[in-house]
């Protein structure tokens, strides 16, 4: 699975951001500012053995503020980590503890979401997608194809 990013220069620097995990950060160039996101979301896991690849696609027909800027994925060699880090990013966006989004899913234990949470199980899209409603009702989930 990849997310989707933006990057652009802004003054000296180039601005890049993942808006799924609200994760904003810059380099001195288009590769620095790319390794410096990898960077960025692989210290929110925090694990060894967890790699993060950020790939341009290129030039974005989005300009606002008539800024260019350019898309990019990121993926791992760890969907469920992943995962886990867009819903926990998710979550805490909307305040919410793992035992609240447990109760807005009908679910008796918070375990059974946590699970998701950690890493431990892969949910598919249709499960995040439930997750995500969970969290805010009024948030749409869009499935995004992507050819790299």
């Amino acid at each position: 699975m990849v997310f989707t990013g933006q990057l652009w220069k802004e003054g000296k620097f180039w601005i890049v951001s993942v808006p799924s995990f609200e994760i904003v950060t810059q380099g001195k160039s288009k590769k620095d500012a790319l390794h410096m996101i990898e960077d960025a979301i692989e210290c929110h896991i925090d694990k060894s053995n967890f790699k993060v690849k950020a790939t341009l696609l290129g030039e974005s027909t989005d300009r606002p503020l008539g800024k260019n800027i350019e898309a990019f994925t990121v993926a791992s060699n760890n969907d469920p980590e992943l995962i886990a880090l867009f819903l926990r990013r998710q979550r805490q966006l909307n305040h919410l503890t793992v035992r609240q989004v447990a109760h807005r899913l009908g679910y008796a234990s918070p375990s059974a979401y946590s699970q998701y949470e950690s890493g431990k199980h892969l949910p598919g899209l249709e499960k995040i997608s439930k997750f995500i409603a969970a969290m805010n009702p009024r948030a749409k989930f869009v499935l995004e194809v992507v050819m790299a």
